[in-house]
C-alpha cells in the first residue's frame, strides 16, 4: 500500500470557496481493494510549533515527532509531506487562537504563501466577520467557538466541523447538540463536514458505529482515531469522502 497522487492541481490552489479547493491525497490499494477516501493530513501550531494532539488535552500538547522532518516547524513539514506523498490539502489548526491565548497568523501566511498548497483553518472563529476570504485558505466553522448559529449566513462556501467529546458536542451554547448542530448546519447550506471526536485523536478508537450519515451531496470527512487502511475502508463503506489524521500518517501506519 502506498500514498498516490490524485489529480492534484499543479499551480497554486483556487479561491477559497471553490468546490474541493485544493485536494488531499488518494489513498487507494490494488484491484482487490476498489475502496478510497480523501487524507488529508492534520497540522496542529501552538505557540508557533506543529504539535502531537492527543485526546484533546491541549495543555499536555508536546512537539510532533515524525520520521519526515527534523524539527516541528509548520512549513519544513508542509513541504516535506507535500513532496513525499503528494499532499495538496491540509487541515490547519490554530491552537493559540482556538483558546484565545494568542495568534500563528505569521506562520498560516508563510504557510499559504511559501508551500503553494490549500489549507482548511480553524482559526477559532466565533462569526463569519472574523475571516477574510482567500487564495490558498478556506475556514473552519467549528461548533467548539462559532456563535454566529442565529445569523442569516450562508456556510455553503466553508467546512463545517462539529466538534465533539466525551460524547457531547462542544459549543458555547450549552443546549445544542450534535443532531441539533448538524440541522442548523444543513439549513445554512453547509455540504462539507468534519465530525472532529477530539478525545480520540491520537488514540487510535475511530468507533465507525457512532458516525453521523452523511446527506445527499454532502461530503464528511472523519476526524479523531483512524488507525490505518482498515479504518479507511470503513469509512468508505460508511459514505465518507475522507479522514483528517495526523498519527497514523507519521507512525507509518498508512505508508
Amino acid at each position: 500500500m502506498h500514498i498516490q497522487h490524485k489529480d492534484s492541481p499543479a499551480s497554486p490552489a483556487p479561491e477559497t470557496g471553490h468546490p474541493v479547493a485544493g485536494r488531499g491525497v488518494n489513498l487507494k490499494s490494488d484491484s482487490r481493494f476498489p475502496w478510497y477516501v480523501d487524507v488529508v493530513p492534520a497540522i496542529d501550531i501552538l505557540d508557533g510549533t506543529v504539535v502531537r494532539a492527543v485526546a484533546g488535552r491541549r495543555e499536555e500538547y508536546k512537539p510532533l515527532e515524525s520520521p519526515y522532518i527534523t524539527s516541528a516547524d509548520p512549513v519544513d513539514l508542509v513541504m516535506k509531506l507535500s513532496s513525499l506523498f503528494g499532499f495538496r490539502l491540509f487541515y490547519l489548526a490554530d491552537l493559540d487562537s482556538i483558546m484565545k491565548t494568542g495568534s500563528n497568523k505569521a506562520i498560516i501566511e508563510k504557510l499559504i504563501s511559501q508551500t503553494g498548497c490549500h489549507f482548511w483553518l480553524d482559526g477559532g472563529y466565533e462569526r463569519i466577520g472574523w475571516f477574510s476570504r482567500r487564495q490558498g485558505m478556506t475556514p473552519v466553522v467549528a461548533t467548539e467557538t462559532y456563535l454566529g448559529w442565529n445569523e442569516n449566513v450562508d456556510l455553503g462556501e466553508m467546512v463545517l466541523s462539529i466538534d465533539v467529546k466525551g460524547g457531547s458536542l462542544l459549543s458555547p451554547y450549552p443546549e445544542m447538540t450534535i443532531q441539533s448542530a448538524i440541522a442548523r448546519a444543513r439549513n445554512a447550506h453547509a455540504r462539507r463536514f468534519i465530525y472532529l471526536r477530539l478525545d480520540n485523536v491520537g488514540t487510535g478508537d475511530l468507533d465507525i458505529l457512532n458516525l453521523p450519515q452523511p446527506g445527499v451531496s454532502e461530503k464528511w470527512y472523519a476526524g479523531g482515531g483512524v488507525r490505518g487502511l482498515d479504518d479507511l475502508e470503513k469509512l468508505s463503506q460508511a459514505g465518507y469522502s475522507g479522514a483528517i489524521v495526523s498519527t497514523a500518517l507519521h507512525n507509518g501506519s498508512l505508508a
